[in-house]
């Protein structure tokens, strides 16, 4: 505590004494200099001198009452006894006490302990009107600064919810609404008529469970502002009850949040747009913390389920052979370098094998790197185009044909080594020559004339043409595909493709085969043309002699006496017409004049008659609209039939055949199957004729001859011929 005294000389020396005794820090002061050291020393007591009258610590009383902080000072006036008519002037100068000379020391005393209580008190006074004058001013700062406004309600006799209950709005509430002070009347109604419709019920639910329940005042709804529209507003509330739980008061506040729930409506609108591309995203998508904890992921990853992953090092699910990769790609991330890129695969439960690419990206926030995303893409189905693709273009490259692509225009794109040797030239001698000197000259203009346009048209072309060798220019004979190549997604041509064959040799081998097969079909024709002579002139010659023999005998054996001699000309009249017989199946077995009389499906019955005894179930089915086939075809069908026929009767065992003879388009299917022991065609050797008459037939003809057979299984034969007419 601090003393200022002002007082003459006689009575300062005792009044300081006493007074640092009590415990103040005395300053004395002249009253010239006194508002000087009042203002440097901010005493909480102050001692003047009014005897005699003073005017000057009149007016020192004065200057200090009127000091901002002069009421909490003390001062003591030092007063003559005798000069009471003055002490109203002085008291209304504001001093608080009199202190009459000469000093009484007890009555000092006892006055300077007073003094102190009271300073004491008017401290802790002024600490106290402080702390509320900085509470008040920190609450209507933070008040100004949230931008909110204040309401406080007083229900009547506890009846919160009318329309007339008294219901304080702070200006700044009525101006978050858009209106002045004395346009929003100060009742409760002013609120609710403002309140949107749809907001109104959920309101008065939210006030009532919390008067009733005390369950916490915290919503949002919108307000009419005076403009017309609505806004949306965040308000919370305290109500104070009585100790009976009865409503004293309830009061809150209010904050415009129409912006920034626009914004938030806005970014939930983004956040589940995005959610939903990222749930919906063909690819995976990671984000892992920068330790490598994985904590959110939207799909299988590695092979890996999500709940499997998530918390989970991303490392391990990492197939070994790849984590050096992936933590490198990582850690680049990590440190914020651009974003890296890893190729992985690993094997599923399937046993298949999967490959991804993942991309590795930091995510900042406030320019710190918060997390690690990963960007993970399947390209399975890529890798195995592209292992597919290598292995074509290994076999394009060590393919034996000619394989080529050029332009539409005739410009060669790409040319296998097979081509290159094929030609006589090196690769890239191929790529800068056009593609038409490719051809020999008598094949240029067929290229020219029907090989593009049937590209063209058909988008292919297939034949036969003549390339060159560019180092002898000799003619080559080869077979050539040309087709468009085109892209696959959208069918877009893109250049044309060529496979070309040597067949040089083949044409060779082939001309050779068709000499000797059709030198062959010559021998077959004059064969058989031989054995149609033959029983021409057997049946025209000897059967008429041996026939007519016969006939002039038996009329003679009627003539005849019965004796032992008729006996023996009977045998020898048997023996003739045993000759006669075997004579006319000599000659059906050369030629069946069945077959030059009527045709092949007659002539196949005249077989299944032969052979009826030995084979008593023959089925023969037909479906033909030909009259007559060329006899080549005729004579190979029928003598196909007969040994089928016979091997049936020799080998199958079976009593049961059926023979086939349909004609379809441009082909006729012959087809002879029973139901024997069968065999294996493959162990049948070289002594088998039949079967190799069969198949020699079929060849010459320009066809094959199908055996099919097992043991226990029977056989089947089918030739399918080319339909021959007759010219």
């Amino acid at each position: 505590m601090k003393a200022l005294v002002v007082v003459p000389a006689p009575v300062r020396e005792e009044l300081q004494t006493r007074l640092t005794a009590a415990g103040f820090a005395v300053t004395c002061a002249t009253p010239r200099d006194a508002w000087r050291q009042y203002l440097a020393v901010d005493p909480s007591l102050l001692v003047f001198c009014w005897s005699p009258p003073n005017p000057q610590a009149l007016a020192l009383c004065r200057q200090v009452r009127v000091h901002p902080d002069g009421d909490l000072k003390l001062i003591w006036m030092l007063t003559d006894p005798e000069e009471t008519v003055d002490l109203a002037v002085v008291h209304d100068a504001g001093a608080d006490n009199f202190i009459p000379l000469p000093l009484n020391p007890q009555r000092l005393a006892l006055r300077l302990t007073a003094a102190c209580r009271q300073i004491r008190a008017i401290q802790k006074l002024s600490l106290t009107e402080e702390a509320l004058r900085s509470s008040v001013e920190r609450f209507d700062l933070a008040v100004r600064g949230a931008g909110e406004g204040l309401w406080d309600g007083h229900p009547v006799d506890g009846v919160w919810d009318s329309p007339d209950t008294p219901v304080w709005w702070s200006p700044r509430m009525k101006e978050l609404i858009g209106y002045a002070d004395d346009e929003f009347p100060n009742v409760l109604s002013s609120f609710f008529e403002r309140l949107h419709p749809a907001d109104h019920e959920r309101v008065m639910q939210a006030i009532g469970d919390h008067v009733e329940r005390r369950i916490p005042y915290d919503i949002e709804y919108r307000l009419r502002t005076k403009q017309g529209e609505y806004r949306w507003y965040a308000a919370r509330g305290q109500a104070i009850w009585d100790e009976a739980g009865n409503l004293l008061r309830m009061a809150g506040s209010l904050r415009d949040i129409d912006e920034s729930r626009r914004i938030a409506d806005a970014l939930q609108a983004s956040e589940e747009k995005w959610r939903s591309l990222v749930e919906h995203a063909p690819d995976a998508i990671l984000v892992a913390d920068p330790d490598g904890t994985i904590r959110f992921l939207n799909r299988p990853w590695h092979g890996q389920a999500i709940d499997r992953a998530l918390g989970r090092n991303l490392l391990a699910c990492v197939p070994d052979e790849y984590r050096q990769l992936v933590r490198q790609r990582f850690e680049q991330a990590v440190r914020g370098d651009s974003a890296g890129r890893a190729e992985t695969s690993w094997v599923g439960p399937d046993g298949h094998r999967a490959w991804c690419a993942s991309r590795f990206g930091p995510i900042r926030r406030n320019g710190q790197i918060e997390a690690i995303i990963v960007i993970t893409t399947d390209i399975t189905v890529r890798k195995l185009a592209e292992q597919q693709r290598q292995e074509v273009f290994s076999l394009v490259e060590n393919s034996g044909d000619f394989i080529a692509r050029l332009t539409p225009e005739g410009r060669v794109l790409y040319v296998n080594p097979a081509g290159c040797d094929l030609v006589g030239v090196t690769i890239e001698q191929a790529k800068a020559t056009p593609w038409l000197e490719f051809y020999a000259r008598g094949s240029r203009a067929q290229f020219a004339g029907a090989i593009l346009p049937g590209v063209q048209v058909a988008g292919r072309w297939a034949g036969e043409v003549q390339f060159r060798r560019f180092d002898t220019d000799q003619a080559i004979d080869v077979h050539q595909k040309v087709f468009v190549v085109r892209e696959p997604q959208s069918g877009t041509p893109l250049s044309l493709g060529t496979i070309t064959r040597d067949v040089t040799d083949r044409n060779r081998v082939e001309s050779a085969l068709r000499r000797e097969r059709e030198s062959l079909r010559r021998q077959l024709d004059l064969q058989e043309r031989d054995r149609q002579l033959t029983a021409y002139e057997i049946h025209d010659g000897l059967a008429q002699e041996m026939t007519g023999a016969l006939m002039h005998l038996e009329a003679f054996q009627h003539q005849m006496p019965q004796s032992a001699e008729h006996a023996e000309f009977d045998r020898g009249l048997g023996l003739l017409r045993q000759a006669v017989n075997e004579t006319r199946r000599l000659i059906s077995g050369l030629r069946p004049p069945v077959l030059d009389e009527l045709g092949i499906v007659a002539a196949i019955d005249y077989l299944i008659n032969e052979v009826r005894g030995d084979l008593p179930q023959i089925e023969f089915i037909h479906r033909t609209r030909f009259d007559r086939l060329s006899p080549p075809l005729e004579s190979a069908i029928f003598r196909i039939v007969q040994e089928a026929l016979t091997n049936i009767r020799r080998h199958s065992g079976s009593g049961k055949a059926t023979i086939e003879l349909f004609e379809h388009g441009a082909w006729l299917r012959l087809r002879v199957r029973d139901w024997g022991r069968g065999f294996v065609p493959q162990s049948v050797n070289g002594g088998h004729f039949g079967l190799q008459g069969i198949r020699q037939r079929a060849r010459l003809l320009g066809t094959s001859a199908v055996i099919d057979s097992a043991p226990g299984k029977g056989t089947s034969i089918v030739v399918d011929f080319p339909l021959l007419l007759p010219e």
